[in-house]
């Protein structure tokens, strides 16, 4: 990759593994903004009264938005050992070196939250590429500034520079672009090298984009790139003290302290965990068709016995009834006489039970 629309690769593949030892390697602050911007300023960056009014024309002005530059090693599977210096069987062929290239632009998200148990989730349906943050281009650096500032930057074309002294809603709306770029470039700030070990250093190293065996990123690696960007975004709805400022139905009009209505209300899909029991009709009417099969087989023996005593009527089922049978066992119809149960002790047994019949 040797440009990007008009910029010009900081680096090539000779960076990279197997050419050089760099399996990571990012460049992320050409044309950052300068801080501080004069050699003369107080607490908060304040220019000192020696120097102005008036000031530089470029004093506080965003001349451009980094972009951001990778090259990085991509490797088939992660959970193999590779080769740690050329000499190394494989050094030539492990590695496939990628070079890329991003800029910031502003972007409205289609988005769908997920709020469980405290836990927030979130899942980017799409996104709409609006426009550049700053839509100028990085040409180059010089030590010795000639408009009155310390920054060297010289970025083109001049006229798309954000400068507070134009247009101060769009300059604000600007710098917190610019203030959450700058916290991404930061954590991919780093390099990795293999040297017959793994040396990594920066803050890429305190992220998710490198996996923990060698230090290689991961699979997907510009998606997951992205997918920082837009945790660092949705991370700031997290603040339980932000302060919403826009209705979801129309971002345009601002909310403040409105009270709403029926044309702010906004879909929203509300749901809560609870427990069901998912039946399987076959098995459940296969177990109930045994079981009433199994009943049947107890009913028809019961009448069948019920029959071969000379009972052709069903005993009265009543609590008492069950009660008083505990109490005095019947012999028959035709015997009426009461049996008492008696316990006689033997010599083999401890007790033996036995029932005479009374009269």
């Amino acid at each position: 990759m040797k440009s990007f629309g008009d910029a010009e690769a900081p680096f090539n593949l000779s960076k990279l593994v197997p050419a050089s030892k760099f399996t990571y390697f990012a460049n992320t602050d050409l044309g950052e903004y300068m801080r501080p911007q004069m050699d003369n300023v107080s607490i908060g960056g304040i220019p000192s009264e020696v120097d102005g009014p008036p000031f530089p024309k470029h004093l506080g002005v965003f001349l451009t938005e980094p972009s951001i530059w990778i090259g990085h090693a991509a490797v088939d599977d992660h959970t193999k050992a590779h080769a740690m210096d050329s000499e190394a069987d494989g050094w030539n062929d492990d590695y496939t070196p990628i070079i890329f290239a991003c800029d910031q632009w502003e972007v409205n998200y289609t988005d769908t939250f997920n709020f469980t148990s405290g836990f927030q989730k979130y899942n980017i349906a799409d996104w709409d590429y609006k426009r550049k943050i700053i839509d100028t281009t990085w040409t180059s650096w010089t030590n010795e500034s000639t408009d009155g500032t310390a920054d060297g930057n010289v970025a083109e074309p001049e006229k798309n520079c954000v400068s507070p002294r134009n247009d101060y809603a769009r300059y604000r709306r600007i710098a917190a672009y610019h203030s959450l770029g700058l916290r991404l470039r930061e954590k991919l700030l780093g390099n990795v090298k293999v040297q017959g070990s793994v040396v990594a250093d920066g803050s890429i190293t305190t992220t998710n984009l490198l996996e923990r065996h060698e230090s290689l990123p991961v699979h997907h690696f510009r998606q997951h790139v992205r997918r920082v960007y837009e945790d660092l975004i949705i991370s700031l709805l997290s603040d339980s003290q932000l302060l919403v400022v826009a209705w979801a139905a129309d971002p345009s009009k601002l909310s403040g302290t409105g009270i709403g209505g029926e044309d702010t209300n906004y879909q929203c899909e509300r749901r809560r965990k609870a427990n069901f029991f998912d039946y399987g009709w076959p098995v459940l009417v296969a177990v109930y068709a045994v079981s009433f099969v199994v009943a049947s087989i107890g009913v028809y023996y019961g009448i069948d016995v019920m029959s071969s005593d000379g009972n052709n009527a069903q005993r009265v089922m009543t609590f008492s009834a069950i009660a008083g049978a505990t109490k005095k066992v019947p012999v028959g119809e035709v015997e009426k006489r009461d049996i008492k149960i008696r316990c006689f002790p033997t010599d083999e047994r401890t007790y033996e039970f036995r029932a005479e019949l009374e009269g």
